[in-house]
């Protein structure tokens, strides 16, 4: 069980070490849960359940506030968060030792879900999730036809998202 908290927090390392950019808890949930749908063996990391924003992993919210393995690694600025000087160095450290694939795929999904609001990736992952919309206390708003219709309009306009695409959510 250590072992595998040590691995989820390089993980949270490298995601917040691959972009300068200050990311709130909701959006660093949320792209780990993706990175791990693509990277299964990933998933015994996080334990990802069922929560009322989606998944949600209580190791990633513990090692945001309390880290086990590599602390004063996280600062926070209001409600969210970035590497500490500390937390750069030891992202150099891991992200050398780190597969190339891994940290292709992690700089990936922080650059494409950046772009989003907090509305269009719950939309997406509860699309592409359905499980996770169970205790959502933000589902029959996202859903709403109104809403659903102009959260997919945006994700066109960022190009997020094909006309194919944007077809097949209006469905969901």
């Amino acid at each position: 069980m250590n072992d595998e908290i040590e691995e989820a927090e390089k993980k949270l390392i490298l995601l917040l070490g691959l972009q300068e950019k200050p990311i709130d808890e909701l959006f660093i949930q949320k792209e780990l849960f993706l990175l791990t749908r693509t990277l299964k063996e990933l998933e015994v990391l996080f334990d990802f359940k069922k929560h009322y924003q989606g998944p949600f992993s209580e190791v990633i919210h513990d090692s945001l506030d309390d880290p086990l393995y590599f602390e004063n690694s996280f600062s926070k600025m209001g409600n969210k968060f970035l590497l500490s000087e500390k937390g750069k160095e030891q992202f150099k450290e891991i992200s050398l030792k780190e597969k190339k694939e891994s940290l292709v795929l992690i700089k990936f999904i922080r650059e494409v879900y950046e772009k989003l609001e907090e509305d269009e990736l719950l939309f997406i992952i509860y699309c592409s999730y359905p499980e996770f919309m169970e205790k959502s206390n933000r589902c029959k708003f996202l859903f709403n036809n109104e809403i659903k219709l102009k959260i997919i309009k945006n994700l066109l306009k960022k190009g997020l998202i094909s006309e194919e695409k944007a077809e097949e959510l209006k469905w969901c």
